[in-house]
Formats: structure tokens, sequence, C-alpha cells
């Protein structure tokens, strides 16, 4: 009976550490925006949309890279802008692409920003 619940239990903790490195249940908590936080957001895009212009790069996607990591290496230093404008700028580009879903081998625009 207590091999097969520690059996039992090995299993179940196997599959929540499966769960979490796969699907990022850690990652999905810190994402949540503080009340305020979008709003404040909001207003830093919208002001940095103003003061850059955006122009694209099309771009085959290795493994292991996300659009913000091909974005960092694109302009290879700080990104002028938030996180958030760059996945919206990526969507814009890409119609029919979502940028957590990018698929591997595919080619997309990704946004170049230069200042004004």
């Amino acid at each position: 009976m207590r091999r097969l619940f520690f059996s039992l239990l090995f299993l179940f903790l196997s599959y929540i550490v499966f769960y979490d490195l796969s699907h990022g249940t850690l990652q999905e908590l810190s994402r949540q925006p503080v009340e305020g936080q979008l709003e404040a957001e909001a207003e830093t895009a919208g002001s940095m949309s103003l003061q850059q212009e955006t122009s694209y790069m099309i771009r085959e996607v290795m493994p292991g890279e996300t659009v913000l990591s091909i974005t960092e290496k694109l302009h290879q230093q700080t990104l002028p802008v938030p996180i958030e404008t760059i996945v919206a700028d990526f969507e814009k580009a890409n119609q029919q692409a979502q940028a957590e879903k990018i698929v591997v081998g595919k080619s997309y625009k990704f946004p170049i920003y230069s200042s004004r």
C-alpha cells in the first residue's frame, strides 16, 4: 500500500512539473497586470509609437527563438519600445500569426524601430 501511494505521488508530481514546463503557469501569473498598470502602459506605448517609425524585416524562425529574442538580435541593443508594442506590431504585420505561437522554419515580418 505504501509503495502504491509513493508511486501515485511520484506520477502526480511528474505531471505537475511537466505541465508547468510546457504551459508556463508561473509565467502566466507574472503576466497578469496590476490595476492601473494597463493605462500607464497604454499611454507609454502610444507616445512611443508616435516617436518611432516602424519598418519590418522578413526573417525565418530558428529553433528556440521567440519574437522578442529575434527583435533583440535585429536591433543589437536594448529595445526602444515596450514588449507589448513589439507584440502588437508583429501581430499587425503578420495578420494570421500570434506572437506566442510562431512556427520554426516559417518566415515572418519582424518590426524594426528607428528614431525619427
